[in-house]
């Protein structure tokens, strides 16, 4: 049902059907999937295909974070930092941070990104160094 779900809601493979691939994304989510968790909470959050919910989306990138699900934890950290003015950045930070000790390059490359837009953030010139040294040093351009 998983496949089924992700491919029905992009239209990879099968008719596009978003609210049919929605469907079966919360019926996942609910039973513990936790990539169906994520990719439901950022359907929530973006309204795609769907009403958005800033409730729902928060209530299943939480269930899907509480387990440590990078996937959640970044799309968590992206969305808040470049498209959602309504959340936490603080919490969103936190999990990025989380994601960067456990030496996660896409983490470290979206966090300097993020200090590049946010330049009210304490200290932001030394935490670009200091994280572009660390991106570097594990082979990221």
């Amino acid at each position: 049902m998983h496949e089924y779900a992700f491919r029905s809601f992009r239209g990879d493979g099968l008719p596009l059907n978003k609210e049919e691939g929605i469907k079966y994304l919360k019926i996942l989510a609910d039973k513990g999937n936790l990539k169906a968790m994520a990719k439901y909470a950022l359907i929530c959050k973006k309204g795609d295909g769907i009403l958005a919910d800033d409730e729902e989306a928060e209530k299943y990138f939480q269930m899907a974070i509480e387990k440590e699900d990078r996937d959640a934890m970044l799309d968590y950290f992206v969305y808040t930092s470049f498209e959602n003015k309504k959340s936490d950045l603080s919490k969103a930070i936190k999990y990025c941070k989380i994601l960067i000790e456990k030496g996660d390059i896409d983490a470290i490359n979206n966090y300097i990104s993020m200090l590049l837009k946010y330049k009210n953030i304490p200290n932001y010139k030394e935490e670009i160094i200091k994280y572009s040294k660390i991106a570097i040093e594990k082979g990221s351009s």
